[in-house]
């Protein structure tokens, strides 16, 4: 409807933001169930909107495409995960100049955007499924399919070369590979979309998704990393990909001291080629918080002989304060970005507080100190919060902490072991609202929705919660209005849904 609103957490763990502005019933399917189009991008740097050309396939968060300028020139690559990077000065088309003493704006109607010369005709006819294979002349391909009219006469083993070289140095061509009268109009044309690529350096033909929306050279899209390592997952026609045959993960353990006698301990995976060995030290290139160099120390490696894709995640397992001569009961700490990209909260067992429970921040930068607590009630926050299991699965809820406690809207906060489908799940602070009094809920943690991503079903009826903050929640989700259809569910286990 008008005004919904989606979010999307991207391999940034960011956070984005889709709103519905409007939608038309369209009776009979228009074209393939998921398409997405983009057609402006509106850059915050330059504060105007440019013309943008691309889509997706997959519904929304699978789109990518291209940003131009007002002369039709190309500037900038962008998609659901990755914001363009337009330069600064690049042509706009001029905007009205702002009122001046508070006088009303004259309606001003806005300017034509400068569209791109599309490379077929678009000229309402029948439409003409094609597939294609574009070859960037290093071995390097990647294939598709796309919509043109009929008379465009497109004919398989028709090829169409580049306007002029990509990154490699060639010149690119496209080769038509077959061709299929629609019988129809289905408004399509232009369409392009790109389903798998094929590197020359591995031998592998990956999986991807892409698309563009003003046919042969608009396309953009990225690889899925399933089966190998993939430096940069973004291609176009001009960027090519840098693949590598995926390797076994090397687990390895480390130390990471401060200086000031607190230390924590964890683990992480890297690719064997890339690995440790028991003793390496790296040493920081600057003082952290206590004004000494901290550096980590390899103390255990482990080659397992499987690929887990858990490239550079680091998760810490143990907190020592060297001023109380205590280690933290529980953490929730981690990185997705190797050694040096770990941080998270510590719960304490504060002896001297009412609850008995006490939370602080870390990274590699700032030490923590275990809580010496006047024994004052502290004043509650509630939060709410999702946890995502890193295979489209999230559940969602809210929860109770001091307002001392760190919490923090927009925070991620990563479990301290990977859960049963071998990632590090995470948590993402959604809301906190202050309430001004000691409610006496700390560390109640409840769940309130489950997200199935294989059937795209959001269940409310759920019945769950824990005890010891977050991490600690486990219950019940119910799938159908009558309850009688139930999983079981905690941030270690996810479930699918059920029919009985």
């Amino acid at each position: 409807a008008p005004g919904a609103r989606f979010e999307t957490v991207d391999e940034n763990g960011l956070t984005s933001t889709y709103r519905i502005t409007s939608v038309e019933p369209q009776g009979a399917e228009p074209g393939p169930a998921g398409l997405v189009v983009v057609t402006s991008y509106f850059d915050a740097g330059i504060a105007s909107p440019l013309l943008a050309n691309g889509g997706g396939t997959g519904g929304l968060g699978s789109e990518a495409g291209h940003v131009f300028d007002q002369n039709g020139a190309l500037v900038a690559s962008f998609n659901a995960g990755q914001a363009a990077d337009v330069p600064a000065g690049t042509p706009v088309a001029p905007q009205p100049e702002p009122p001046q003493g508070g006088e009303e704006p004259p309606p001003t109607e806005r300017p034509e955007e400068p569209q791109p010369e599309p490379p077929q005709g678009l000229d309402g006819a029948n439409d003409v499924l094609f597939t294609y294979t574009y070859d960037y002349g290093n071995g390097d391909f990647y294939e598709g399919f796309g919509y043109v009219d009929e008379s465009a006469g497109l004919q398989p083993g028709q090829v169409i070369a580049d306007t002029g070289p990509n990154e490699t140095g060639n010149t690119g061509i496209w080769t038509i590979t077959g061709t299929e009268a629609q019988g129809q109009d289905l408004n399509n044309q232009g369409m392009v979309f790109v389903r798998a690529y094929g590197d020359a350096d591995t031998g592998l033909v990956i999986p991807a998704t892409g698309s563009g929306a003003f046919g042969l050279g608009s396309e953009a899209g990225a690889v899925a990393a399933d089966g190998a390592d993939v430096t940069d997952t973004r291609f176009n026609a001009k960027i090519a990909i840098d693949a590598r045959p995926a390797e076994a993960d090397q687990r390895f353990t480390f130390t990471y001291s401060y200086g000031n006698g607190d230390f924590y301990q964890g683990y992480g995976f890297v690719d064997a080629s890339r690995g440790f060995a028991v003793g390496d030290v790296s040493v920081e290139g600057g003082p952290n918080s206590t004004g000494q160099l901290g550096r980590w120390e390899i103390t255990g490696v482990e080659d397992t002989g499987v690929d887990f894709n858990l490239q550079n995640q680091v998760q810490v397992t143990a907190y020592f304060d060297a001023e109380s001569g205590k280690f933290a009961e529980r953490l929730l700490a981690g990185g997705m970005d190797g050694l040096g990209s770990e941080g998270g909260l510590i719960h304490w067992h504060a002896d001297s507080s009412p609850r008995g429970i006490a939370v602080s921040a870390f990274d590699r930068f700032s030490e923590a100190d275990r809580p010496i607590n006047s024994g004052a009630d502290a004043q509650d926050v509630r939060f709410t919060y999702t946890y995502f299991y890193g295979n489209g699965d999230s559940y969602s809820g809210h929860g109770f902490a001091d307002v001392g406690d760190g919490f923090d809207a927009g925070q991620f906060l990563f479990s301290s072991q990977v859960n049963e489908l071998g990632q590090p799940g995470f948590y993402r602070i959604d809301s906190i609202e202050q309430l001004g009094a000691d409610a006496r809920f700390e560390e109640q943690v409840f769940v309130t929705s489950y997200f199935d991503a294989s059937s795209g079903v959001n269940a409310t009826q759920v019945t769950a919660s824990g005890g010891s903050g977050l991490g600690s929640e486990t219950g019940t989700v119910f799938w159908d209005d009558a309850m009688t259809s139930a999983s079981a569910f905690s941030n270690f286990t996810q479930t699918d849904r059920t029919i009985a």
